[in-house]
């Protein structure tokens, strides 16, 4: 019986024991770890290169291969609307030349010709809606000219000039790694840019009211221009903003780009009422670009929020002061006077350190309010993001004699006169009546030992 019970007891651990084994087996299983998604990572993006930004602060919150050179192909004409923009107003009238026939014959065109009459903004809106090449030529040749009035431009020459302009802006933008040789994005070996420079550009060009509209626009029909006879229709070729299987609620604009050497480009905004976000794609499918759009935005949307780093007038900690004045706290507050907000996702927000450092080991009266009393860091992985000055919030005077003499004195009249000093009050008072009553009592003794009178030293 007890070897039967035996072999009963160690089936029992053999079978439990396997089940711990699977189960760790299971639980660290890699497949199953991959599925997960990291706070950090939106979803695959089948873009090869691809930035996502957030509009007021700069701040990436998503990339990859941000910094490699790419071929922007048409995303170029968002340049070629900042530039066109700082030397003509919207309503400004422009004839096209002869220039727009100086593209390709396979370029994307919104139906421009020689002699054609349109505003500036109408020219912005075949360059963005329609992404006609001849009319990123038709602006240049048009600034160029203002440039340089007392000069017959050829297009080539008026071309080298604008091209300038663009890559002078570009820089000046932070866009370091930009080299562009045309408006419109023509293929060239020597045109090209990155995702990184291309978000700042667009950036940038969302923050103009005239680029951000235009942007937005799915259509536009109508005349060129209050003078003008020619009407255009042209329809944007972004399908985040078009009605059908791509459109994103979100979607605030910008442009297209394809090639056949850079694939299919997009850059694009969106915006929820609580971010602006800007992503920019390189190389991608004709579906992905769109896909790949929504993702990201999505992610950014949900990952990431402004969040309170440091609240204004917030208290630290208290510190102890040495030598303050008798009778006074030796202890005061210390605050910092400044708020920071940050864009966070809350992973980042969790990682945050906040590092204090004061001025001295030991503080000594007199302090006053307001006084530096040190310093708080904050940083995130090891970067500095926010600091700001530790101050004093009540001030701290310092002890002397004087001062201790007047304390001394305080305390023993008020000793005096507390609660605790009514036994002793009685105490002195019914000393005083009792000696009161033995004086009484020798002068009546006398009197009548000196027949009525009293002796009087």
């Amino acid at each position: 019986m007890r070897k039967k019970l035996i072999i009963l007891l160690a089936t029992v651990m053999t079978m439990l024991m396997g089940a711990n084994v699977l189960a760790a087996e299971i639980q660290s299983a890699p497949g199953l770890e991959a599925e997960r998604p990291s706070a950090e990572r939106p979803s695959s993006v089948t873009a090869s290169a691809y930035i996502l930004t957030e509009l007021s602060t700069g701040k990436t919150l998503s990339a990859q291969n941000e910094n490699e050179r790419r071929y922007p192909a048409s995303m170029t004409k968002i340049l070629t609307a900042l530039v066109a923009l700082e030397y003509f107003a919207p309503d400004d009238i422009v004839t096209a030349g002869p220039e727009v026939n100086a593209v390709p014959a396979d370029s994307s065109k919104a139906g421009i010709s020689n002699g054609d009459i349109l505003t500036v903004e109408n020219l912005l809106r075949a360059l963005i809606i329609k992404s006609g090449n001849e009319a990123a030529c038709v602006l240049a040749k048009a600034v160029s000219d203002k440039l340089n009035p007392n000069e017959s431009l050829s297009y080539e020459r008026a071309e080298k000039i604008f091209c300038g302009l663009m890559n002078e802006r570009a820089g000046a933008l932070g866009a370091s790694d930009t080299h562009f040789v045309n408006p419109h994005g023509y293929h060239n070996p020597d045109h090209y840019t990155t995702a990184k420079d291309m978000a700042v550009i667009s950036a940038k060009a969302m923050r103009n009211p005239v680029i951000k509209r235009i942007a937005s626009e799915r259509e536009f029909e109508g005349a060129g221009s209050p003078n003008g006879s020619k009407q255009y229709d042209w329809r944007t070729h972004n399908m985040l903003l078009v009605e059908g299987e791509y459109l994103y609620a979100y979607a605030t604009g910008i442009k297209t780009g394809f090639t056949d050497e850079a694939g299919n480009c997009l850059a694009a905004s969106a915006s929820n009422g609580k971010l602006d976000l800007i992503a920019v794609l390189f190389n991608d499918t004709e579906e992905g670009r769109w896909i790949d759009a929504i993702s990201l935005f999505e992610f950014g949307f949900n990952a990431f929020e402004f969040r309170e780093v440091q609240r204004g007038g917030a208290i630290f900690e208290k510190i102890v002061v040495a030598n303050a004045k008798l009778g006074e706290s030796a202890e005061t507050e210390i605050y910092a006077k400044g708020s920071f907000s940050d864009l966070l996702s809350q992973e980042q927000f969790n990682q945050i350190r906040k590092n204090i450092t004061y001025n001295a080991t030991e503080f000594s009266a007199p302090v006053k309010a307001g006084d530096i009393a040190g310093k708080v860091v904050y940083t995130l992985n090891g970067e500095r993001i926010y600091e700001d000055d530790l101050l004093i919030l009540n001030s701290v005077e310092k002890r002397s004699l004087k001062s201790d003499a007047a304390y001394y004195a305080s305390r023993a009249v008020s000793a005096a006169f507390s609660v605790k000093a009514i036994p002793f009050w009685g105490a002195a008072l019914a000393i005083i009546v009792a000696a009161a009553v033995v004086v009484r009592k020798i002068r009546r003794r006398g009197s009548e030992r000196f027949g009525g009178g009293f002796y009087r030293f």
